[in-house]
């Protein structure tokens, strides 16, 4: 095998649709596995996909994953260099036998719902007992057995805040550490009441 010489980035521009995005794209441009004057190796790019959705995601864009950012690599009259031109388009989706796009949102959190009893199968079994505490909406199918600082003690998602994956993850890791939960798990759903369609209900089983 005989090994060519290497390609290295020439420039990096980025083309991000999503005013949203574009914007907090800047507060984490760096450190980036892209960089000018760097040799070229696509492991770089799966990095920098990774890096950036994870940056988004626990920064409240909801609907955001790795296959939504592209590269565009040009290397038309260069020796041995190249242009990189990072892209992010428009929120796509299907409704009904359609694709659509819109710019992606922000997503913030309008209600903690804490079902204290469920049990998998009984999405149905109606709520007996209910309490607020601290802006937390805690249930139960029965009489409420937990002091509900010792649940929500445990709990990082907080109304009002952003949605994250970082939150998302420490509150299932910090239930189970209660050892009193079998299995704890954490849904989202777009909360209908809001207008701008850009506010989610986190339901805590």
């Amino acid at each position: 095998i005989s090994l060519g010489n290497p390609f290295f980035i020439d420039s990096l521009k980025t083309s991000i649709a999503t005013p949203a995005l574009d914007s907090l794209y800047k507060t984490a441009k760096t450190p980036s596995f892209i960089e000018r004057g760097k040799q070229y190796k696509t492991e770089d790019f799966e990095k920098e996909k990774n890096r950036i959705t994870t940056h988004f995601r626990n920064n409240g864009v909801y609907y955001f994953q790795p296959n939504n950012v592209t590269f565009d690599i040009d290397t038309i009259n260069k020796k041995n260099k190249t242009d990189i031109d990072l892209k992010i388009s428009n929120y796509s989706y299907q409704e009904n036998d359609s694709t659509k796009t819109t710019p992606f949102k922000i997503y913030k959190i309008s209600d903690v719902n804490i079902f204290t009893d469920y049990a998998a199968g009984e999405s149905n079994v109606s709520i007996k007992d209910s309490t607020t505490y601290n802006s937390f909406n805690l249930f139960s199918k029965t009489k409420l057995k937990y002091k509900p600082y010792a649940i929500t003690d445990a709990i990082f998602i907080t109304k009002g805040g952003v949605f994250s994956d970082i939150k998302t993850n420490l509150t299932t890791r910090s239930l189970n550490n209660l050892k009193i939960f079998n299995y704890p798990s954490i849904l989202y759903e777009v909360d209908k009441r809001d207008t701008t369609a850009s506010s989610l209900i986190a339901k805590i089983y």
